[in-house]
């Protein structure tokens, strides 16, 4: 029978660490609740997440336990795994106008923000972090923008 330990050694990256992450995720905390919320035994969820068993975890029970923890771990580990980042989409501000001043205000925030960093003319750690955050709104804005172009306009009565 497996017994997985959080403590017990895990490569970063791997399908056994994400398990990892899931099981013992706050809003989960321990085998036999992720057990009930995947919908496997306890002795199943533990071998998913021990690094000496060859057990991997299904991707529905994955995706089971990435619902309740109301994360974004699985999508985070695939867009890795491709070579990639997973970006969410901002939630879409109402009207398109919305969504032009949303990527106008991101896009100058990212300018500003770069400007900063390389005013000195030395990219630290805190700059990078900074400038890909800052990326990182710039590109949700912009999703959100690219979502709304693409509903269909409404007819408004005059």
């Amino acid at each position: 029978m497996s017994n997985a330990r959080p403590y017990k050694p895990c490569e970063p990256g791997t399908a056994k660490e994400l398990a990892r992450q899931l099981v013992y995720h706050p809003a989960i905390g321990n085998p036999e609740k992720a057990a009930e919320a995947g919908g496997k035994s306890r002795s199943q969820v533990s071998a998913y997440c021990d690094t000496d068993s060859d057990q991997q975890a299904t991707l529905p029970f994955l995706l089971a336990l990435q619902d309740k923890t109301k994360t974004t771990l699985v999508a985070d580990f695939v867009a890795a795994a491709s070579g990639g980042r997973f970006v969410p989409h901002a939630a879409s501000p109402g009207q398109l106008v919305d969504c032009l001043k949303a990527v106008a205000q991101e896009l100058g925030d990212y300018v500003a923000t770069s400007q900063a960093a390389a005013a000195d003319g030395d990219i630290c750690a805190k700059d990078r972090r900074d400038i890909r955050l800052a990326v990182e709104e710039l590109v949700r804005a912009l999703g959100a923008l690219g979502l709304k172009l693409e509903e269909k306009p409404r007819l408004v009565a005059v």
